[in-house]
């Protein structure tokens, strides 16, 4: 896999959504606290992603039919 980016989604198991989405104002300790979780949640969870070649046709959304399933199979 490619580098990662800072645009990149964030990957989260579901027991700490909540906690991610909370919309309550934090202090400077919570912020560090937050970037801890961020930190150890994606890599955590960034182990257990691949990836896989698919078709270039998925590139053009203007023709691809979003409900065809060979859109996300791998290339072989």
């Amino acid at each position: 896999m490619g580098e990662i980016h800072d645009r990149m989604p964030v990957f989260l198991e579901s027991e700490v959504w909540d906690e991610y989405l909370s919309l309550e104002k934090v202090d400077d300790a919570a912020k560090a606290d937050m970037v801890q979780l961020l930190t150890v949640e994606s890599d955590r969870v960034a182990g257990t992603i691949t990836s896989y070649d698919v078709d270039r046709k998925v590139n053009n959304t203007r023709t691809a039919d979003p409900t065809d399933p060979t859109l996300i199979e791998p290339l072989e």
